[in-house]
C-alpha cells in the first residue's frame, strides 16, 4: 500500500471463509527508509465489503522511523468479520 496520506485511501484483507472478533491489532510501518507511516486513520470491518464499522479510530499518530505498534480494540457487541480494513 502507497498512499502518502491520500484522503480516503485504504487497504484491506479478506479472510474469505474465517471470521474474527478481534481484541487488538498491530501495525509495522514503512520498513523500506521512507516516511509514509498512517497518521489519521481508521481500522474496520465488514462482511460484505460495502458496508463497514469502525472499530479504532487514530488522529494524528507519530512513529520514530521503523517501528510497530499495537492497539486494544474496544468491543462494541459480538461482531465477527472477515474483511478489515485501513482507511486514511
Amino acid at each position: 500500500m502507497w498512499s502518502e496520506g491520500a484522503a480516503d485511501a485504504w487497504f484491506s484483507i479478506d479472510l474469505v471463509s474465517l471470521e474474527i472478533l478481534p481484541t487488538h491489532f498491530g501495525y509495522r510501518g514503512d520498513y523500506g527508509g521512507g516516511t509514509n507511516h498512517p497518521k489519521t486513520f481508521e481500522l474496520q470491518g465488514s462482511n460484505d465489503g460495502k458496508t463497514w464499522k469502525t472499530l479504532s479510530v487514530h488522529t494524528n499518530e507519530s512513529w520514530s522511523g521503523r517501528e510497530a505498534k499495537s492497539w486494544p480494540i474496544i468491543p462494541d457487541g459480538e461482531d465477527y468479520f472477515h474483511i478489515l480494513r485501513i482507511l486514511n
